[in-house]
């Protein structure tokens, strides 16, 4: 077994993904989106969003303004 194919997971990789990185990620999102201040009626443009830990929490806020998210996969 090759080195890369000791680091391959098997079943669900994104599930995996959500369940332990945004463990990792939920504190520094919370604190971004605290810094951030967001206004009602203000918009949040989350490019490069991954699997959108920030636009969901700006979209949960009820600052009152609208969200968007953008990621482009090559």
């Amino acid at each position: 077994m090759s080195r890369e194919e000791r680091w391959q997971l098997s079943g669900n990789a994104a599930e995996f993904y959500e369940r332990y990185v945004s463990l990792l990620m939920e504190p520094w999102v919370h604190c971004l989106v605290d810094v951030a201040a967001l206004q009602p009626a203000e918009h949040v443009l989350d490019v490069a969003c991954g699997t959108g830990f920030v636009a969901r929490l700006t979209a949960r806020g009820g600052s009152g303004g609208r969200h968007h998210a953008s990621t482009a996969v090559e």
